[in-house]
């Protein structure tokens, strides 16, 4: 449930009016304008076409890659992830 709030970075297919939800106000959203939204929102309206999802900067390959290096390195320990 924690990682339902998480916001995440998308991109809208077309105009979101303001969205009024029990817990707070998402405002309006422009196509094509990147918006911060919570985790539930972005798949709720990506399931539906509604928008495309930008990955975060820690999901690149290369940034993935790094942290792999750096586990083996110290095979007693995660590398850090945000």
């Amino acid at each position: 449930f924690i990682s339902g709030e998480q916001p995440l970075t998308i991109i809208p297919k077309r105009r979101i009016e303001t969205l009024e939800l029990i817990c707070g106000t998402i405002n309006e959203m422009r196509a094509a304008i990147p918006t911060e939204v919570p985790f539930w929102l972005a798949m709720y309206l990506k399931k539906r076409s509604m928008c495309r999802v930008q990955i975060p900067a820690w999901m690149e390959p290369e940034n993935l890659e790094n942290s792999l290096v750096e586990e083996r390195k110290h095979n007693e320990s995660f590398a850090n992830l945000p």
